[in-house]
């Protein structure tokens, strides 16, 4: 996992017409419905000042008072949960930053005592909290100047089970243009160890190429069906022949979502143009049984 975070520099200030879009924006988190929940789970966690298990997708449609009635609910199943660690906001004519930093926990009652936190929880929170203290750093740098610079961090539990559990963090900065880029950790249970792609099948197998080509497959459909934009089977003499999406990495960004199916993500840019965000692509089980 890297801790480094691209993003497109523009040290101009836009026109005002584009800073209202930049603006709102940010605001809405690229107006994606899903973002905006997960805003409003942030709220809510920060107002009832408790620790809540968070549900990627219930949660954050609940009541305040349904959310603080789970908190004294048995979870079955479920060996890690999340918590906020820290938060940071700030917000001026031209500058906003909402950012909200999860600590993954397996005992909540003496999370704030750091008791017998295994190795691998314990990297994934250090890599996050790294990750959002340097953007927050970099934020503080920035928002002194004439242009308009805004952040947000948040995060999503993607899923849970008795197998596996898995958290996405979302960081967006804003800065003339604007840049999400996400980031996945995957945990086994009860072991508590961070995943790689390679360790979710049989050592040795080939996972990149029958993934690498469903991925192709997915992308040619999505382009037939949704008139979508991929970098796949471009012409020679294309402009965006050199970004061309050929295998993924070996260390590519996954998760595992809630039905067990395996999700190779990639960031804006990645595959596609800009504009087409963070793009995700489900890989069937026909395909990743066959690696095991």
């Amino acid at each position: 996992m890297k801790n480094d975070f691209e993003r497109p520099r523009n040290n101009d200030a836009p026109p005002a017409d584009c800073l209202d879009r930049i603006k709102n924006a940010i605001e809405c988190a690229k107006e994606d419905k899903l973002l905006i929940r997960r805003r409003r789970h942030a709220r809510i966690m920060r107002k009832l000042a408790v620790y809540c298990v968070c549900f990627a997708v219930i949660l954050p449609n609940l009541s305040p008072a349904v959310a603080s009635a789970m908190t004294d609910l048995p979870i079955l199943g479920h060996f890690f949960e999340v918590i906020v660690f820290r938060d940071y906001h700030y917000e001026d004519e031209l500058n906003s930053a909402d950012v909200t930093v999860p600590e993954i926990v397996n005992d909540t009652k003496n999370a704030s005592k750091n008791r017998n936190v295994p190795e691998g929880i314990e990297s994934v929170n250090s890599e996050i909290t790294a990750i959002a203290e340097n953007l927050v750093k970099e934020f503080e740098a920035s928002k002194n100047s004439s242009s308009y610079t805004g952040l947000y961090v948040n995060y999503e539990v993607i899923s849970t089970s008795q197998d596996y559990f898995a958290l996405r963090l979302i960081t967006y900065w804003g800065a003339g243009s604007g840049f999400e880029k996400d980031y996945y950790y995957v945990l086994s249970v009860p072991e508590a160890e961070e995943l790689s792609l390679s360790d979710m099948f049989a050592e040795g197998a080939d996972y990149i190429t029958p993934i690498s080509e469903e991925i192709k497959k997915q992308m040619r459909e999505r382009i037939a069906e949704n008139d979508e934009t991929y970098w796949v089977d471009l012409a020679n003499g294309d402009f965006f022949k050199s970004f061309e999406f050929n295998t993924i990495e070996e260390d590519q960004q996954f998760y595992i979502d809630k039905d067990g199916k395996v999700v190779i993500a990639f960031n804006e840019g990645d595959v596609a143009p800009m504009s087409m965000g963070c793009v995700t692509f489900t890989i069937p089980p026909e395909i990743t049984d066959k690696i095991k």
